[in-house]
């Protein structure tokens, strides 16, 4: 029932898809990696959750410093670990060189804190509300912290999801993977040998690895494509649907590849190479 040459084109499309995102997603793992991106997100987090100067000396606190890598600040950081060196810095005076006694109250901190920081009043109510210990206030501090990350894992993912769509773009653009040609393409005779990559792939590929799939003979690329008005207009069409496609995702793909390939059941997989190819 769910052998036949439209399962064969879905299975086709959606095995492109699966690559082209695993592409995509490659490619912007090293923009991340080349820029920073992570680390200097999480920075920002800091700078306005703590203020620019509580920032900087948190940064420079021995807790957070030996955790830079060839010079380059860490892209994530344990809640504990900031509520730690958050903590060791406000026990100290507004010239930062007297520390606070171990038994001096929270409160005594709080006190310490300049009004001009973000952190003035929300230091006061978590001394209000959690107690005047050290330790409550450290807890304090790391539930608070925790939950400005939250938000700072938020921006990022929202930052990436441009990235990953602008990504998307250049990847369907180098290889000029246009939806509308592809599924002419496919649902002819050579969605059968498609069909059988993809059936393969679905059981043996990994949704995170960025390894080929041995998809070279799809009928993608720029060789041979005409250069008419028409021909320009169909394929601006068919690219939209492409990048959106591929912005949502290799796990999506993956995921859909899988349901697909088990609805074709045990059908006979198809071998041989495509027609023209």
């Amino acid at each position: 029932m769910f052998n036949g040459p439209a399962i064969d084109a879905i299975l086709g499309l959606f095995l492109l898809y699966f690559v082209l995102s695993l592409s995509a997603s490659a490619v912007q793992e090293w923009i991340a990696s080349l820029f920073s991106l992570r680390s200097r997100n999480l920075r920002t987090g800091i700078e306005r959750l703590f203020g620019e100067r509580h920032a900087r000396a948190v940064y420079a606190h021995p807790l957070v410093a030996r955790l830079a890598k060839s010079g380059k600040a860490p892209s994530y950081l344990k809640t504990d670990t900031l509520a730690a060196a958050l903590l060791d810095v406000l026990t100290r005076d507004r010239e930062g060189d007297l520390e606070v006694s171990a038994r001096e109250s929270a409160q005594a901190v709080a006190d310490r804190v300049p009004e001009s920081s973000p952190l003035h009043g929300v230091v006061g109510s978590m001394v209000e509300r959690y107690g005047g210990g050290i330790d409550d206030l450290r807890r304090a501090m790391a539930d608070w912290i925790d939950e400005g990350m939250d938000r700072v894992g938020g921006w990022y993912a929202r930052k990436a999801k441009l990235n990953v769509f602008l990504v998307a773009v250049a990847v369907t653009a180098a290889a000029n993977a246009d939806t509308i040609h592809l599924v002419k393409e496919l649902g002819g005779e050579n969605g059968a040998f498609f069909a059988g990559a993809a059936l393969e792939a679905s059981a043996t590929a990994d949704p995170d690895s960025p390894e080929p799939l041995g998809v070279a003979d799809f009928p993608i690329g720029w060789e041979g494509a005409s250069h008419t008005l028409t021909d320009w207009i169909e394929r601006a069409g068919g690219w939209l649907i492409t990048i959106a496609a591929v912005s949502l995702g290799a796990p999506f793909w993956f995921d859909l590849l899988g349901k697909v390939a088990n609805l074709r059941g045990a059908g006979r997989k198809p071998g041989g190479a495509p027609a023209g190819g």
